[in-house]
This record gives structure tokens, C-alpha cells and sequence, in this order.
């Protein structure tokens, strides 16, 4: 009890006191360290999730941007539908059977050949029929309203 000037009750309290005080702080530091512990497992949880988002995220993009490749095909074919289409209801009807026979040969005969590069250069068999660019560069064929 060396330089204390108080009653030994005030000193057996103050002791009690300093006693609580450190039961309070381990208390509180343990909480703390629970919080800590709750909130690394919590940034763990969150960062995985952020990584799933991030990679959905990453597909949805692609797939995105292969769905406006296909939108932009299609609207590439509607516009042709559309050239022909209007070329169609220009023609009489006896010439319209024989323009979508002439798309329907062509298309497969398109689809069929392989080598595209010497289409072009062969010869034309008098039996063989035109293809789509000698067809369409007679321009006496179409009417001045398809063109």
C-alpha cells in the first residue's frame, strides 16, 4: 500500500474497480475480435460472389455481342428479302415463277459449290444455267422501280 493516502476500503475498491475494468477490456477486445473474424469471413463470401458476377457478367457480354452480330445478319437479310420482294411484285406473274425458280437454283447451286473463286471462270454449258450475277448484270431484266 506504498503511497496510498486512503482507507484500506477505498483501496480494496479501487482495485475491485481496476479488476471490472480489465474484465470490460478483455470483453470488448474479444468482441472485436469476433467482429473481425465475422467480417474477414463476410469480405471472403462477398469476394467470391463479386468474381461469380464478374465472370456472368463476362458471359452475358459475349453473348450480347454475338446476338447483336446475329441481329445485324438478320437485318442484312431482311433488307434483301425486302429488295426482292418488292422486285417480285413488280414482275407478271409468268415471269415470277421463273425468278423464283432462277433465287432457288441459284441458292442451292451457291450452297453446293465449293470452289467460289472459279465459278466464275468456267465455261457456260449451253444445258447450264445462269447464275445470279449474269442474271442480275442484265439490267433489262429488272424493272426500273427494283432497281
Amino acid at each position: 500500500m506504498e503511497g496510498f493516502n486512503g482507507s484500506l476500503a477505498e483501496y480494496m475498491l479501487k482495485g475491485t474497480e481496476k479488476l471490472h475494468a480489465k474484465e470490460r477490456k478483455a470483453q470488448y477486445t474479444a468482441e472485436l475480435e469476433h467482429k473481425v473474424s465475422f467480417l474477414q469471413t463476410e469480405a471472403t463470401t462477398l469476394l467470391a460472389q463479386l468474381r461469380h458476377l464478374q465472370r456472368d457478367l463476362m458471359g452475358l457480354h459475349n453473348q450480347n455481342s454475338e446476338l447483336r452480330f446475329r441481329l445485324q445478319a438478320m437485318e442484312q437479310q431482311l433488307q434483301l428479302l425486302t429488295v426482292l420482294v418488292l422486285y417480285l411484285n413488280s414482275l407478271k406473274p409468268s415471269h415470277i415463277w421463273f425468278s423464283v425458280g432462277l433465287v432457288l437454283y441459284i441458292w442451292a447451286d451457291d450452297e453446293c459449290d465449293t470452289d467460289h473463286q472459279n465459278r466464275d471462270k468456267r465455261p457456260l454449258v449451253k444445258n447450264d444455267k445462269p447464275h445470279v450475277e449474269d442474271y442480275l448484270n442484265t439490267t433489262s431484266n429488272i424493272p426500273s422501280q427494283a432497281i
